[in-house]
């Protein structure tokens, strides 16, 4: 990295970790973190899902504990629609955590829908990418009958390949 981007960095000139599991048997490709400790050029979850994309087209992805937008508009434009296994949210009250028949009320098309909407009513993306700082991940929203809440993480799945 030239030297104002890599001064930039928020852990001893590192811009991002990965960690990935490739497990070739249950064909599945398993992002376990994605941290980014600076603002990069290209969004970096592009760059590794087309390096996946290519070498493990029959495999799945699978996003144990999704947290950030960008990541999860990621997934959305490169490979279509997730199925949601399981997602945490925080409401005013409480914590929940939502499996099975409760997940029916949830859906990843509209919990991107009411993450934009809440950022929109609040000045926009990035507005609040500016508050948080670079490298920060956004987070989501569900608007729910009780109110909103936020998403504190979701596990997804989708197929790495368009067949």
């Amino acid at each position: 990295m030239p030297a104002p981007e890599r001064e930039s960095c928020g852990l001893d000139g590192m811009a991002a970790e990965v960690f990935l599991q490739i497990d070739l048997e249950k064909k599945e490709v398993v992002l376990d973190k994605l941290f980014k400790y600076c603002n990069l050029d290209f969004h970096l979850f592009t760059e590794l899902l087309q390096a996946l994309v290519s070498h493990f087209p029959d495999c799945c992805l699978e996003v144990p504990s999704l947290q950030g937008y960008e990541l999860a508009k990621e997934i959305h434009r490169f490979l279509g629609v997730p199925k949601i296994e399981c997602i945490y949210l925080k409401g005013d009250s409480d914590e929940r955590l939502l499996m099975g028949e409760a997940l029916r009320e949830a859906s990843f098309e509209g919990i991107l829908d009411d993450t934009e909407r809440h950022y929109r009513e609040r000045g926009g993306v990035e507005k609040r990418k500016q508050e948080l700082g670079a490298g920060s991940e956004l987070s989501m929203y569900l608007l729910c009958p009780d109110g909103e809440e936020e998403v504190l993480w979701m596990q997804v799945r989708i197929g790495l390949s368009s067949d």
